[in-house]
């Protein structure tokens, strides 16, 4: 992806952009991406796909190159209210996600406390890691050894 930039946005978009030579400027939009704000992004290594988070509670795996969405994660991440009870008519926010760099798995963070682990070629979730801490997931930096 090093000639292109992509971006999401409040109006619930997500945006490519090209940065080669004088065609530099827009390319796609997804227009409904998400059903509000996107909040994070990434893309695998390999270039294929674009992945979403959003303030919606989805998860949304994008084709770069066919420009279409090829899955949707929902209702993973649940809101706790301050006694802990799971809310079930609330929905956390995705706040941050990443790719591995084998892009085999995504791994998100929620308002909710949590970290999620989805395996990204079986498209399933395969962890959960509950109030992982007390405060929210906005930075995911991490290492495979």
């Amino acid at each position: 992806m090093t000639n292109y930039i992509i971006t999401g946005s409040d109006d619930n978009s997500i945006r490519i952009f090209t940065t080669r030579g004088d065609q530099g400027g827009f390319i796609h939009v997804f227009e409904k991406a998400h059903t509000d704000s996107v909040t994070c992004l990434d893309v695998t290594k390999d270039d294929k796909y674009i992945i979403s988070g959003s303030k919606d509670n989805s998860i949304r795996i994008f084709d770069f190159e066919k420009r279409e969405l090829v899955y949707s994660f929902a209702g993973l991440h649940k809101s706790r209210n301050y006694f802990g009870a799971l809310l079930l008519s609330s929905i956390g926010s995705v706040l941050s996600l990443a790719v591995t760099s084998d892009s085999q798995y995504i791994i998100s963070g929620s308002d909710d406390s949590s970290i999620l682990i989805i395996d990204l070629e079986n498209r399933r979730p395969l962890h959960v890691i509950d109030q992982a801490h007390e405060s929210k997931k906005y930075l995911l930096p991490f290492s495979m050894q």
